[in-house]
């Protein structure tokens, strides 16, 4: 559920790259959605009723730009243009798509960004955010500033959110105090 979070937390951001699990989950999930919106469609809505029914067509329209960024994101994981997108638009083209979105992504940085899956700071169970990996040993006050700067560029990329970035810059803080 995280991955589906995730994009749906970013729906229209084109930039950046997704991970294959991010991208099939948050199909699945879109997936099983419908498949309970057309139940219910079929149940309740409109009995017996043809096509497409309302709940379908809210959930589809909910995601239809969400779909389309975390594809875009998939293409950029594998290094390619978001453009590769239109060939969605012609008959054999949705394979060639297919195909890439199943590909495993570049190792490492490319043109789109740094890696999907690459570490950085994990929410916990708890709801509270773990300490940003271990650094060798610095100067409290040079370590400190240089992870608040690495947190506002993560903030400023879009792979943390505003309170995300405050609850880590306070804990870079309090661990220099510490120290």
């Amino acid at each position: 559920m995280k991955h589906y979070a995730n994009v749906m937390r970013h729906y229209a951001s084109f930039q950046g790259r997704a991970s294959r699990a991010e991208f099939w989950w948050f199909n699945g999930v879109l997936f099983a959605l419908l498949l309970i919106a057309l139940g219910i469609d079929k149940t309740v809505i409109a009995p017996g009723g043809e096509g497409m029914g309302p709940l379908v067509l809210l959930i589809e329209l909910a995601h239809a730009l969400p779909a389309i960024t975390v594809t875009v994101r998939r293409l950029h994981d594998t290094d390619r243009s978001g453009w590769w997108f239109l060939l969605n638009f012609t008959g054999i083209g949705m394979l060639v798509v297919l195909a890439f979105v199943l590909l495993q992504g570049s190792e490492g940085a490319n043109r789109f960004g740094p890696a999907p899956t690459a570490p950085g700071p994990q929410t916990a169970a708890g709801g509270a955010f773990a300490a940003a990996p271990a650094t060798p040993p610095q100067p409290a006050t040079t370590g400190t500033l240089a992870e608040i700067e690495r947190l506002a560029a993560l903030r400023d990329a879009g792979s943390l959110s505003e309170a995300e970035f405050q609850a880590l810059k306070a804990n870079a803080l309090t661990r220099d105090m510490r120290s």
